[in-house]
């Protein structure tokens, strides 16, 4: 992860690196100023490294009021950046819990109103069903397969 800020009207860049030294995974604090010295403190530590490349580095105290407050103030802007990542994917859970809800919203309503039309299709069977139950003419099937045979004879 890495943050920008602002130190004494000086911009820096910084970011924290997992380093792996012997068999210990240590964090270190790289603070970059604009002329490319880099700051970098190991967790724990009370020294750093100052300069433009390991090689050619100074230790420094980091004790020291102009070190420390540089040093609190690349961790604020970490934190910083850290809790706008948190703020970010808290607002995408809720666009996206907020999209389902409309979904589930959207169903409730077209439940509602499909269940309107299937009590109107309902009745509307009924009705039917009811009509239909009422035949319009009266018949007796024997009498009328003897009718049929008697016209058309048992070939058919």
């Amino acid at each position: 992860m890495k943050a920008e800020f602002y130190y004494s009207q000086r911009k820096y860049e910084c970011s924290v690196i997992s380093l792996c030294i012997g068999q210990e995974n240590i964090q270190e604090l790289r603070i970059r100023n604009h002329e490319g010295e880099i700051l970098a403190v190991q967790q724990g530590k009370k020294t750093a490294l100052r300069g433009k490349s390991r090689a050619t580095s100074q230790e420094v105290d980091i004790l020291k009021s102009n070190y420390y407050n540089l040093i609190k103030a690349a961790v604020n802007a970490l934190e910083l950046v850290e809790k706008r990542n948190l703020l970010q994917d808290k607002d995408e859970q809720i666009r996206l819990l907020n999209a389902e809800i409309s979904i589930f919203r959207e169903k409730a309503n077209l439940s509602e109103s499909e269940r309107e039309e299937i009590v109107q299709l309902r009745d509307q069977i009924k009705t039917l069903s009811d009509r239909q139950s009422i035949s319009a003419f009266n018949y007796d099937q024997q009498e009328t397969e003897a009718k049929l045979l008697k016209r058309l004879g048992k070939a058919a």
